[in-house]
Formats: C-alpha cells, structure tokens, sequence
C-alpha cells in the first residue's frame, strides 16, 4: 500500500514543492490548511477507516499551533505516526533546537529551503523524508527532473531571502577560511551549522547547484 504523508504548510508555494517533491517517490501527499484542526483530522481518519498518513510534514511557525504540545500529543495517541517540523523562514536550526523538537516527540526539526541552493537542500530534504517512511530504496532517479524543474520556478529569485538569510550572506563575505562553517545535514542526522558557504562540490546525485 501505498504510503500518505500529511502536509501543513503556511504558503501555497511551499505546499506545493512538498506534494511534487513527495509524489516523485509515489508517496501520495494529502495537503491541508494551517487553519484545519489537526486531531480532529487523525482523529476522524482513525475512526471511518480512511487513509491515515504515516507520516506529517508540519511547519512550527503556524499561528495558533504549538508545534511540541502537538507533537507530544501524537506521540501519546498514535505512537507510529511521525511528524517532521519544518522552520522554513529558517535555512539553519541549531543542534539545541534539534534535540528539544526530537525530545517533545518530533522525528527531526528540518531547516527551509536555501533558495541559493536549492537543488542541494531538495534532496537533504527528501532523504530524511524517505528514512522517515522507510524507505531505504527509492527513486533518485525520478527525483532529478522534479528538482530541476522547482529550481527553475524558485531557485535564487523563487523567494525573498529572509533576515536570517541576508545576514548570513553578508558575513560570507568576511570569511577567509572553510573551515568556518560545516557540513550541510545529511541523511544520517548530521546537523547543519556555521555560516553559509558554497558547496565545494559541483554535483549531488547527479544534480547541479
């Protein structure tokens, strides 16, 4: 069967790079507003039978949302479902800001989009996605020209850098050395500091950025 994965996300824009990044992989994405009442959703899934997703996709930022109380809450009730913390207006989350979200019951609090490299941050993206369902095998090769073509919708230009992100840029440029900044995170759970550098790299799986 098949594998849903629930989607709230605060734009339409972001919704949508999730639904097409998520069916690439065949995952059936069921998106729903930030206003919808989310227990009452799991709640009346759980009750008729219906498809009950696997796995959520949540953002934090949402008003009128406590992201942990939610997250302790389906741990309490339904133990399987996982649920992602997305911080898009956000590339960086620091490691205490992981292990609080993972210590309330949330799989793994994930960084927004970096726009500057898109392609990259697509695919960091979807390899924690496919862990998170278990899915060890899956399509890279379907993933390639879904990334390709968000890149050119929203890559650089998509959206307007945030305050976090223009203040990064500018400190880029005070850098002399790499070994300033880390590794990006990885699918193993690595998390992401520092400041923001170019890849070395030309080409992750076959993609450019």
């Amino acid at each position: 069967m098949t594998d849903a994965v629930l989607v709230i996300q605060k734009s339409n824009s972001q919704s949508e790079i999730w639904t097409r990044l998520l069916e690439s992989q065949g995952l059936i994405a069921i998106t729903e507003s930030p206003e919808a009442n989310l227990r009452q959703l799991l709640q009346q899934a759980s009750q008729r039978d219906e498809m009950f997703p696997k796995l959520i996709i949540l953002e934090m930022s949402i008003e009128k949302l406590n992201p942990y109380e939610f997250c302790r809450w389906t741990q309490e009730n339904y133990p399987s479902l996982k649920v992602i913390l997305t911080a898009q207006e956000r590339i960086q989350v620091s490691e205490i800001e992981q292990r609080w979200a993972t210590n309330q019951g949330a799989y793994q609090l994930l960084p927004g989009f970096d726009y500057a490299h898109l392609p990259l941050s697509l695919t960091q993206a979807m390899e924690v996605i496919m862990l998170a369902v278990n899915q060890t095998k899956w399509k890279q090769e379907s993933l390639v020209p879904i990334v390709e073509e968000l890149t050119a919708e929203f890559g650089n230009s998509g959206e307007k850098a945030t305050v976090l992100q223009a203040s990064e840029d500018l400190a880029q440029e005070s850098v002399s050395s790499p070994q300033t900044a880390e590794a990006i995170t990885n699918a193993s759970g690595d998390k992401r500091r520092g400041l923001k550098l170019k890849p070395k790299v030309k080409r992750f799986r076959g993609l450019p950025y």
